[in-house]
């Protein structure tokens, strides 16, 4: 621990800024998520308390070993997914539903099937499957292939066969600055009443299911006051209200935007859920059909009771695998019973992450300690995720006095940091492990502030 000692001489200055930076390298953490309620440790045996939210990974069919996932969704209230696989340019689709004791089970209807050798799905794996409260399907693909003609297609279900209903706004060029595009979505929802909502970089689109006929469109930048919308996965549509995630100019999340569908008029503005992210990483939101939101990012998992802004911790950042830098989210669904699944991509493929309430499960955290980083480090915060994983009972707090958003908005003020750095040092309230990265190691050794 940092103490007000003196070392012996150099040699020993050394091999202790050694040790320590060893250990740094070995344990670090993204900080709490000081903005939004915190779980508690438990501070010894005895004040443990049984009840968490535990992190499983979900074993995904041999039949998926060639095949990607590209959609994860609620339908009705279970968990359903879109695959896509195939060869030689051709892609096929299958449908598959979590059962009981966490079975996959295939539930492709015919005209999924019956899509014609994926003549329209070449080289994508980029679906979305949308199910009104009929039963009647409907899927969009946009494929980015060129400039030469839009890849946007939205088909529905008819008779057993796909029927194409594709909107003609999303199959006409739009010129601008020398360049070619389609204001086709990314991201589509269905509502109750049957209207398909797409947002885009430039618009929002409101379609009729039915038929494909555009009822409203308006641009994007007319649906917030400030800010922007949040580059990874929007949210969704329950009832007549659209949730839309909105970015600070850095970036991080501040919002989550609950909108009212308005008939012929689009989106107008409805009230607004405050967000806010202490770590550098996306966030992802599911919306349950009563309003309840679950949120996941770096920080952590947490929950907003529908009809409130206040949002409950549920489980810390570093026992998820969103603190992981080798994999990556891309997207979220929640369950009515509580429990969260999270889609993550890695190098080795697709992984599903479950998260559940165990009544049985406790808090194995018996030791907190903080690490000081002059600035932030997926590197740092990399390890102290698996340091955790090998030693649960230890948890290491990364306290990083620059962000990686202050960092490269040049926002940071170094003098500063290091006049903060001090006077908790000289005044004793100095962290358990220091990375010296950007700090005059002869400086702080020579003032005894450093343990050998």
């Amino acid at each position: 621990r940092m103490q007000n000692r003196n070392y012996l001489n150099n040699n020993n200055m050394q091999k202790g800024i050694a040790l320590a930076t060893c250990m740094a390298i070995v344990m670090g953490l993204f900080t709490g998520c000081g903005k939004k309620n915190d779980l508690q440790i438990a501070a010894s045996p005895d004040e443990v308390q049984k009840g968490r939210y535990v992190e499983t990974e979900l074993s995904l069919p041999e039949e998926w070993k060639d095949k990607n996932i590209s959609q994860i969704f609620r339908s009705g209230d279970e968990l359903h997914f879109l695959v896509a696989g195939g060869s030689e340019g051709q892609t096929t689709l299958e449908e598959w539903k979590l059962g009981e004791g966490d079975t996959l089970t295939e539930v492709t209807k015919d005209w999924l099937k019956a899509f014609p050798e994926g003549k329209d799905l070449e080289n994508s794996d980029s679906f979305t499957l949308l199910q009104d409260a009929e039963g009647n399907q409907y899927l969009y693909g946009n494929c980015y292939r060129d400039e030469e003609s839009s890849s946007a297609h939205l088909w529905k279900e008819a008779g057993g066969s796909a029927l194409d209903i594709t909107p003609q706004k999303w199959l006409e060029p739009i010129d601008m600055d020398g360049y070619r595009f389609y204001d086709a979505p990314q991201y589509v929802t269905l509502t109750e009443d049957g209207l398909l909502v797409g947002l885009s970089y430039f618009s929002l689109d409101v379609v009729l299911a039915q038929d494909g006929s555009m009822v409203s469109s308006q641009e994007s930048d007319s649906l917030i006051d400030s800010g922007t919308l949040a580059d990874n996965k929007w949210v969704s549509a329950v009832g007549d209200t659209l949730y839309l995630a909105q970015a600070d100019e850095q970036g991080s999340v501040n919002g989550l935007l609950q909108m009212q569908l308005d008939g012929n008029n689009g989106a107008k503005a409805k009230g607004v859920i405050p967000f806010s992210q202490d770590s550098y990483s996306s966030a992802y939101f599911s919306v349950l059909e009563d309003g309840t939101v679950y949120a996941a990012d770096a920080d952590g998992f947490f929950h907003c009771d529908a009809g409130d802004t206040n949002w409950q911790k549920l489980l810390e950042g570093i026992d998820t695998s969103f603190s992981m830098s080798d994999q990556w989210c891309r997207d979220i669904v929640a369950l009515s019973d509580g429990s969260v699944y999270a889609w993550f991509g890695s190098e080795s493929g697709d992984k599903i992450m479950i998260y559940r309430y165990d009544p049985d499960a406790v808090t194995e955290v018996t030791e907190e300690l903080t690490l000081y980083t002059v600035e932030e480090s997926f590197f740092l915060q990399q390890a102290a995720v698996q340091y955790h994983k090998q030693h649960p009972e230890i948890l290491i707090h990364v306290d990083a006095a620059i962000s990686m958003t202050d960092k490269y908005s040049g926002n940071a003020d170094y003098q500063q940091i290091y006049q903060d750095l001090n006077t908790s040092l000289t005044s004793g309230n100095g962290p358990d492990l220091m990375v010296m990265d950007h700090l005059k190691l002869d400086t702080y050794a020579s003032k005894g502030l450093l343990l050998d």
